[in-house]
């Protein structure tokens, strides 16, 4: 990631500048400087990072319950169409949706 940003493809350009375009050796690419963030700030980034992905759990789990319970309520009424407790020879789908 770092040879992509802004600051590593600087790095590189100085590099090969000129006629001589070789290709980057380990001892090219062992002098670059690589910025690091202070532990504070990473340990911000952690902390963000961590409540996305939370987010994303719960969000997930949701779903998922949502499509479990769908299920049920599918085989309730699928269930219940063909045991005559509810009478469905008269229904007919509702073709207007409103979006």
């Amino acid at each position: 990631m770092v040879l992509q940003s802004n600051i590593g493809q600087t790095q590189i350009s100085l590099l090969i500048t000129g006629g001589n375009r070789e290709g980057l050796t380990f001892e090219a690419i062992k002098d670059f400087v690589i910025p690091v963030p202070n532990i504070s700030t990473q340990m911000q980034i952690v902390a963000t990072i961590n409540a996305f992905i939370n987010k994303e759990i719960a969000t997930t789990n949701i779903i998922h319950n949502q499509i479990t319970k769908l299920k049920e309520y599918r085989q309730s009424l699928i269930s219940e169409a063909v045991t005559g407790k509810i009478d469905i020879r008269e229904w007919q789908p509702n073709l207007s949706y409103s979006e």
